[in-house]
């Protein structure tokens, strides 16, 4: 038996999210359609030492200049503070050469976090969505057009089943939604192009976190920044709490190989080498240890496709092909890499979902 709706969005990440609720509040009949065994995406706050301390492993900043997720802040009541900077920056070359100091340029434009984690967004939109309209564990495998409505051949772990919908609106990384997907018809080949050649944001990227009794490098004169060509962590930021109960430290490996080898204990016993190098012996003991290789999420990135986007450097987002309905308008493309505003990051995936979501009630 089909199920029918007027829009089906696929992914329940913050855009995907965004979009189900703008729709559900003019009264659509929506389906959110998940790969994963929960909802959020990219967006993962991992919980180190009961729920004390929360560690942001995807997305973890907003700046001052992004006002779509200020205002969603706002809305739903939810605070947030400086990221802290004060002190001095650690530079380590390689293993031969002592670890040094230096000063931290500051950012011309202030940095932010989310008091516990940007979970807190996922957490407060899930309150105000019907999550009879969410479908976890399923993955879309088929889109077909039809005379007046889109085919969502779907796979929830048994038998495949076959959606139906007015709208469906496609928020998976485009990458991955072009290597993963069916489409019939053919989507044209511009369209092909511009899936294909986005980079899928964080993609190739791990991060890891190390949680200690207290921010120590703080009463040393450090601001928890640390830079390191002899790695395994690229980048370390302080990510304690805003009470600063507990020191946190995060750590950022980026686009490459590095210890995809190796077991999470082994991973977690170079992590704390390196940052006992960098941050001195306080930083031997940490209390607890967490750690996510997002190239190894099935549905964040698809390490089986020919051509693999590898970023360094944050890309142009918002493709133009990626701006315009197919299947007779009814195919829609959302997610923060589509977003031609603040692509990449939090901000652009809440103002393309809340786009989508005007665009489709405006027809």
């Amino acid at each position: 038996m089909t199920q029918t709706f007027d829009a089906i969005i696929v992914g329940a990440g913050l855009s995907g999210v965004v979009t189900a609720k703008a729709l559900q509040d003019a009264g659509k009949h929506i389906a959110i359609l998940e790969a994963r065994e929960r909802i959020g995406g990219r967006i993962y706050t991992a919980s180190v030492c009961g729920d004390d301390v929360p560690i942001d492993l995807g997305p973890a900043w907003f700046w001052e200049h992004h006002t779509h997720i200020q205002a969603m802040l706002k809305h739903y009541d939810i605070p947030h503070f400086e990221q802290y900077e004060d002190g001095l920056g650690i530079y380590h070359v390689r293993d031969t050469i002592p670890p040094e100091r230096f000063v931290v340029p500051r950012s011309s434009s202030a940095t932010y976090r989310i008091v516990g984690g940007v979970k807190s967004i996922i957490d407060a939109l899930s309150n105000d969505i019907d999550m009879n309209n969410l479908y976890l564990g399923h993955a879309v495998k088929a889109i077909t057009q039809t005379d007046d409505r889109l085919k969502v051949t779907v796979n929830d772990g048994e038998i495949d089943g076959i959606w139906s919908a007015k709208h469906v609106v496609m928020t998976l990384p485009p990458h991955l939604a072009a290597t993963k997907i069916d489409y019939q018809p053919t989507l044209p080949q511009a369209v092909q192009s511009a899936m294909i050649h986005t980079p899928t944001w964080m993609g190739r990227a791990m991060k890891v976190g190390l949680v200690y009794k207290s921010p120590f490098w703080r009463e040393q004169g450090l601001s928890g920044f640390g830079v390191s060509h002899a790695g395994p962590v690229q980048q370390f930021h302080d990510a304690s709490p805003d009470d600063s109960a507990h020191g946190a430290l995060f750590g950022w490996m980026g686009n490459h190989s590095w210890g995809r080898d190796l077991t999470s204990d082994e991973r977690e016993k170079a992590v704390i080498a390196q940052a006992t190098q960098m941050f001195g012996d306080d930083a031997a003991h940490p209390l607890g240890y967490t750690e996510m290789n997002w190239e190894t999420s099935l549905q964040t990135f698809n390490l089986e496709a020919d051509f693999i986007p590898v970023v360094n450097d944050h890309p142009r987002y918002g493709a133009e092909a990626l701006q315009t309905p197919q299947m007779n308008g009814r195919l829609w493309w959302s997610g923060t890499e589509v977003s031609p505003v603040e692509g990449g990051y939090l901000d652009g995936a809440i103002y393309i979902g809340q786009a989508i979501a005007e665009r489709i009630l405006a027809i």
